[in-house]
């Protein structure tokens, strides 16, 4: 009877192996997407201050153009 429970334990360690490589292979793919979404969270973080600064510029050169504009009218 030791033999069997012997055999069953190697088995048992045998299969949780490709699980434990499993298990690593998908939180090695889970960890890569993480910082990929950390990476392109910043991309968009700077994109989104660009866009606000280039709002801001375009802005003042519609005030500027206004009152040359305005300069020349009068």
């Amino acid at each position: 009877m030791s033999s069997v429970t012997v055999a069953n334990m190697n088995s048992v360690t045998q299969n949780s192996n490709p699980v434990k490589e499993m298990e690593k292979y998908y939180d090695d793919i889970i960890e890569n997407l993480r910082l990929n979404l950390q990476v392109a969270e910043e991309r968009v973080r700077r994109l989104q201050d660009s866009e606000f600064k280039l709002e801001c510029e375009i802005e003042t050169l519609k005030s500027e153009l206004s009152e040359r504009k305005d300069k020349k009218i009068n």
